[in-house]
C-alpha cells in the first residue's frame, strides 16, 4: 500500500504512518537498502556532512499538484523521515508536519 502511494495522493499511507510511529524502534540499524524495499524511493533526500536524510509523504497536500520534484522541499505536508549516520545505517524515525 505504501509504495502503490508514492507521493501519498491516494491518501493511504496515514494509517500505516502511525503504526510505523509506535514501532519505530524496530527500524533503527536498518540500511537503506531495507528502508527503500519496503517504503520505496524517499520523497526527498537530503545529505548533510554525516547524516543523509530521506522524506516520504505522509498525507495528501501540494505534492500532488506538482509535475515534477523540484518544488518537495518547500512544501507544507506532514513527512515520515529517516535518518542515516555515514554508514547508512538508521538512526533515527519519526514524523514532522511543518
Amino acid at each position: 500500500i505504501w509504495i502503490n502511494d508514492s507521493i501519498s495522493c491516494l491518501d493511504k499511507r496515514k494509517s500505516i504512518y502511525y503504526k510505523i510511529i509506535e514501532k519505530k524502534k524496530v527500524l533503527y540499524g536498518k540500511t537503506k537498502k531495507n528502508i527503500e524495499k519496503y517504503f520505496g524511493i524517499p520523497n526527498i533526500q537530503q545529505k548533510t556532512n554525516d547524516v543523509e536524510q530521506y522524506f516520504y509523504f505522509v498525507e495528501k497536500g501540494q505534492q500532488c499538484f506538482y509535475s515534477n520534484k523540484n518544488g518537495y522541499d518547500t512544501l507544507n505536508v506532514e513527512v515520515l523521515f529517516f535518518f542515516f549516520d555515514k554508514n547508512g545505517k538508521v538512526i533515527n524515525v519519526g514524523g514532522m508536519k511543518p
